[in-house]
């Protein structure tokens, strides 16, 4: 799964892409600058951007923009998805966020 944030008028249009591959995450920005990624992630309220090429994304958003798209065993695959980005240190340590690189 990844977030896609594309660059519309009037403004950028964040959405969940691939919703049952529980084997990736990242966040692909098409035709964005940072300022504008960075604006348009805070203005929704589903993350923001680091100063490593990353991207902290809240994980309920993630959980209701799968609702009705995703297989029934989703909710299991997306936890052991969870538990590996812990492992690598890519999940907050309040378990809210999860962290993926950017694709610019």
């Amino acid at each position: 799964m990844y977030i896609l944030l594309s660059a519309l008028k009037p403004s950028p249009v964040i959405s969940l892409e691939e919703p049952d591959d529980c084997t990736r995450f990242h966040l692909d920005l098409h035709a964005l600058g940072e300022a504008e990624a960075r604006l348009a992630l805070e203005r929704a309220d589903v993350g923001w951007l680091d100063d490593e090429n990353a991207a902290w994304i809240t994980i309920a958003p993630l959980r209701r923009w799968a609702q009705g798209r995703v297989s029934a065993d989703w909710p299991e695959r997306f936890e052991k998805m969870l538990r590996y980005a812990e492992h690598k240190g890519w999940l907050s340590q309040d378990r809210t966020m999860i962290k993926g690189h950017c694709e610019w």
